[in-house]
């Protein structure tokens, strides 16, 4: 929020849901601050699918 604060563009991209409600609620408890500093907040509304690669 130090970056939204000195006028640089923020942008937070977030799935509108999750797999558990507590995550999807608390997630969305966090919201208002950053919106109210100017971060632009989306919500993905498609399936997110992550990957983690651990061959290194």
């Amino acid at each position: 929020m130090i970056a939204a604060s000195n006028s640089i563009k923020v942008e937070l991209i977030l799935p509108a849901k999750s797999d558990s409600f507590i995550v999807q609620h608390a997630s969305f408890s966090f919201i208002k601050p950053p919106l109210q500093r100017g971060v632009r907040v989306y919500f993905y509304e498609k399936k997110v699918y992550t990957f983690q690669d651990y061959s290194d």
